[in-house]
């Protein structure tokens, strides 16, 4: 997710939490329950330091160890005793209540959308996903703000935010009956045994439209699905086998940080002036025959790579 829905997670959090335990109304444990929620929503991407070392760094290791079940554990106790340190009279059981809870919320949100994090790093470096929400949903942000307001602004109104976050959570799991029906949609209506992977993945304003990548052993299958509509492949893009010179590109550092990020990689070449720039994209990101991340290597005449990383603007498909 991003920082801000994150951030109205962890105030969200502090505001609540405290409520439900009946802190004492003293302005110091107040001030460290605050600082325990926005610290804890906000710790895990603390990996944006990863940038330092280039961007091809940061794919490789964002939502990694920063993002894993041990790392919960001990920001939480990191966070929980520097606060402590700062406000003495707050107590320890709520100050890791709020930092623990919000760095947890900070993480499973995370699992929640497409991009990955590897959360039994670094015994297991699967990038888990479960594809239920955008990077930004705005419904959820909207729905967070007015928990915030009742909270935090002259309502002062605990219970009704109470049932802001009921209504989250109503709303999580709506979006996630949603993706489990569309995916059945999608795979019912492929014939069986064609196909071998198949991903259904948010519309960024509407929870009850899907985007789908049907992987065959021949070609990919991109098109939308509605619950309440019929299952429509909008494009096919054939899969080929790579030729000696994009083979020998899917080896360089760039290609194959790309390829073990990317879960429906696919593979192009253009050709320009006596140039040729391999292009890999993943098809989780793409909309109308666009592609909006893709990794290139550029190579002169003599197969020598001149430039490569991370194209900062739209692909569009081309057959290789």
């Amino acid at each position: 997710m991003d920082n801000v829905t994150h951030g109205l997670v962890g105030l969200v959090t502090s505001g609540l939490l405290p409520h439900t335990m009946r802190p004492a109304p003293d302005t110091g444990e107040r001030k460290a329950l605050l600082w325990a929620g926005l610290s804890g929503s906000e710790v895990p991407d603390i990996d944006i330091l990863y940038r330092l070392g280039g961007e091809m760094s940061y794919l490789n290791l964002h939502r990694g160890l920063t993002h894993s079940l041990g790392a919960i554990a001990l920001f939480t106790l990191v966070l929980t005793l520097g606060i402590k340190r700062f406000y003495p009279e707050a107590r320890v059981s709520r100050i890791g209540s709020v930092a623990g809870l919000s760095v947890g919320l900070h993480v499973f949100l995370d699992l929640l959308t497409s991009y990955g994090t590897m959360i039994f790093y670094p015994f297991n470096l699967t990038r888990f996903a479960l594809d239920v929400l955008p990077i930004v949903d705005v419904y959820l942000v909207g729905l967070l703000i007015l928990a915030t307001a009742l909270l935090f602004t002259g309502l002062r109104n605990p219970r009704g935010a109470t049932w802001v976050v009921v209504l989250i959570t109503l709303y999580l799991s709506a979006r996630a009956g949603s993706h489990w029906y569309s995916y059945q949609k999608v795979t019912a209506s492929q014939p069986l045994g064609t196909y071998s992977q198949t991903g259904v993945f948010p519309d960024f304003l509407n929870p009850l439209r899907w985007q789908f990548v049907v992987k065959t052993p021949d070609k990919y299958i991109i098109g939308e699905v509605a619950v309440n509509g019929p299952v429509r492949a909008t494009r096919e893009l054939p899969i080929q086998p790579p030729n000696s010179l994009t083979r020998s590109m899917l080896q360089t550092p760039v290609a194959r940080v790309f390829l073990d990020f990317a879960r429906y990689p696919y593979v192009t070449c253009q050709q320009d002036s006596g140039y040729t720039t391999v292009l890999i994209s993943d098809l989780r990101y793409q909309h109308h025959g666009y592609n909006y991340f893709v990794a290139y290597i550029r190579t002169d005449g003599k197969r020598q790579v001149i430039s490569s990383g991370l194209n900062p603007s739209p692909v569009e498909d081309q057959v290789q």
